[in-house]
């Protein structure tokens, strides 16, 4: 039980991270993804609406058709499927489908949308003890969800639920702290986990593919951006760059970079980070990746959006693991450019190690398959 469906790497990828986990645990059962739909799984597939041409939209449509095809060919769905945002019908959907197990996770599954979830409202992701099957998470947050921001109906609905877990592996400290603060002295089966894509292995022929086709070639002067639309300082940092002798490539459309790629797929995204000296991102699984592919990353991020009452996020958690939170992490909300970026860039690519980055990975998937071998 997950968000799936959107043009986002990381949600398509963390599905199929679990969905392979679960495979492999359980590699006679009938593993499949319930095909319960809310916004988070619904949003339209549609092109970049920023510095598009008509080239960037031939490309966005062959990227569409990829994303499609991964819930065809990759994925397995419910044969029923249901669209809603309320609570009640969502926990009917799920009991009546008679699972043996029910995996919650990953991603924010957690999160409440203001506009839904509020009086005795909760997300149906905390699943309801009407629902009979066993219940584990695997690595689902809250995101930035306070225990302040809950009414006393909800606080008890979701204490309620979550003691009908067998194990809460969350993914991150907010996440831990938040249920915590629910059921303070019950926390035996609570715990911290890696997001599961730590544990998925990467197939590299289809970055390889996509790199044939694109001409791109493993280089040290190839760096990779991933921006949020509009920034600013895009072009003046596209300009710094290719000052230093860097090609630039962008995933999302530009008209300031060398190449945009905005026709690659999330199994060619997984792997495609191995072609590049560095990588500039805003995005969490963009980040996961270049680690996987043992690959400096710069990432910003705004600690409004993502932190909890802690102070921590995913981000933060992410970065702190591999102990280039303070080198190559920047908080957008303090303000940013091209001037702050090259800092960290010239940062990390002087700490970067990646005997050590390789240790702490082996560290996280053996985390995830531990925590695994718990479940009989």
């Amino acid at each position: 039980l997950t968000f799936f469906g959107t043009l986002n790497f990381g949600v398509n990828m963390q599905g199929v991270a679990v969905y392979s986990l679960m495979k492999n645990k359980y590699p006679n059962a009938e593993i499949e993804m319930i095909d319960l739909r809310n916004g988070r799984c619904q949003t339209l597939l549609l092109p970049y609406k920023s510095n598009t041409s008509l080239s960037s939209i031939l490309r966005d449509f062959v990227r569409i058709m990829k994303f499609k095809d991964i819930r065809k060919k990759v994925l397995k769905f419910s044969k029923q499927t249901i669209n809603t945002e309320n609570y009640t019908q969502g926990t009917n959907f799920i009991s009546k489908q008679n699972y043996d197990l029910v995996v919650v996770g990953s991603d924010t599954c957690l999160e409440f949308n203001k506009k839904f979830h509020f009086d005795e409202n909760i997300p149906y992701y905390w699943l309801s003890t009407q629902i009979h099957s066993r219940k584990i998470f695997i690595s689902p947050s809250s995101r930035n969800l306070k225990i302040s921001d809950l009414n006393e109906i909800q606080k008890a609905k979701l204490k309620h639920n979550i003691e009908n877990f067998e194990y809460l592996g969350v993914r991150d400290n907010s996440t831990y702290s938040l249920i915590k603060s629910l059921m303070p002295n019950n926390i035996d089966n609570l715990s911290i986990i890696p997001d599961p894509t730590f544990a998925y292995d990467i197939d590299y022929k289809y970055a390889d593919d996509f790199a044939i086709k694109k001409n791109i070639n493993e280089s040290d002067k190839n760096v990779l951006i991933h921006l949020y639309k509009n920034e600013p300082w895009e072009k003046s940092l596209v300009i710094l760059l290719k000052k230093k002798g860097y090609t630039v490539y962008s995933i999302r459309p530009s008209k300031f970079v060398d190449f945009s790629i905005n026709d690659i797929g999330p199994l060619e995204n997984a792997g495609i980070y191995k072609y590049f000296k560095l990588v500039i991102t805003h995005r969490f699984h963009d980040s996961v990746f270049c680690f996987k592919n043992r690959i400096p990353v710069v990432t910003y991020y705004s600690k409004l959006i993502y932190s909890g009452i802690d102070g921590h996020s995913k981000y933060s958690d992410l970065f702190s693991q591999f102990g280039y939170e303070d080198v190559s992490l920047i908080n957008s909300d303090e303000g940013i450019n091209e001037n702050i970026i090259e800092s960290s860039i010239e940062g990390i690519l002087q700490v970067y190690d990646k005997d050590k980055v390789d240790e702490k990975l082996a560290i996280l998937k053996n985390t995830l398959i531990d925590y695994l071998s718990k479940i009989a």
